[in-house]
């Protein structure tokens, strides 16, 4: 029996979508492309699944993204383990372009989801449909020094489930 409980916030939380391609990612190619061979540069040689870690893409989208990327010299592969993963290094061609990359933008981590799956996610998670009463806003801000304005305020704004922005 599964003891585990979830919160009512939990349940309407779904898991992201996975894409199973560069054009569901809802990003554009090239720029998926430019940024694994900055991760390419800036890392060293990866396997082909240590590289679609790092840029946090399933290993088919970053598979076909590495594709071309081989295709015009710009990484190479060098081996591949026991199961066939193939082990992807720069080459001379690459680098000179990942620094041309760089220059522009030194940005060489996972990858960007599109707005429109971002917004879709945001409202997947909204609490609309969640009360919070002042016990609990007392509760979660007990740590910190407001007065009841103030949290009367956050209290309404979260239970308005939109966005809310603090800051200072």
């Amino acid at each position: 029996m599964d003891h585990t409980q979830t919160s009512p916030a939990e349940a309407l939380i779904s898991p992201p979508w996975i894409p199973e391609s560069v054009v569901e990612t809802g990003v554009r190619k090239s720029f998926l492309e430019e940024l694994a061979l900055k991760i390419l540069y800036t890392t060293g040689p990866l396997f082909l699944s240590q590289l679609a870690e790092q840029i946090c893409l399933p290993h088919t989208v970053t598979e076909e993204l590495t594709s071309r990327l081989r295709k015009e010299e710009l990484c190479q592969v060098t081996g591949s383990d026991a199961v066939g993963v193939p082990h992807l290094a720069i080459t001379t061609q690459g680098r000179a372009r990942a620094l041309e990359l760089l220059s522009a933008n030194q940005y060489a981590g996972p990858a960007p989801v599109s707005l429109q799956s971002y917004v879709e996610q945001a409202r997947m998670q909204s609490v609309r449909h969640i009360e919070v009463h002042a016990s609990n806003m007392e509760r979660a801000f007990a740590s910190l020094v407001l007065d009841k304005k103030t949290l009367t305020q956050l209290g309404t704004a979260v239970n308005s489930g939109s966005s809310i922005f603090l800051y200072g």
